[in-house]
């Protein structure tokens, strides 16, 4: 991996995190956070690092906040796979 890759992987990490911190600590709301992560999911570096963290995720319990936020973001990226134009439109959510 690219030196340039890697910093963008470590950026959307960042981000990522800041943005399931943010819901948890009450700055923003669900909605909110369905947005910010429906966004996030439109870059290539996310997906990447969605698929590289793949294994990380798995121990977390199924009920857990960052496993139904987890189930989110793969709804979101297999929307971007299946209809790259309609990113944007909200659907029923998962969480």
């Amino acid at each position: 991996m690219s030196e340039e890759r890697c910093r963008q992987i470590m950026f959307v990490n960042r981000w990522y995190a800041a943005t399931l911190l943010s819901c948890r600590i009450g700055s923003v709301d669900r909605d909110e956070l369905l947005g910010n992560l429906r966004v996030l999911c439109r870059g290539g570096a996310f997906a990447e690092y969605w698929e590289r963290t793949a294994e990380h995720r798995r121990p977390l319990p199924e009920d857990s906040f960052g496993a139904r936020a987890g189930r989110e973001v793969d709804t979101f990226l297999e929307e971007r796979v299946d209809d790259p134009d309609e990113w944007w439109v909200v659907g029923s959510p998962l969480m």
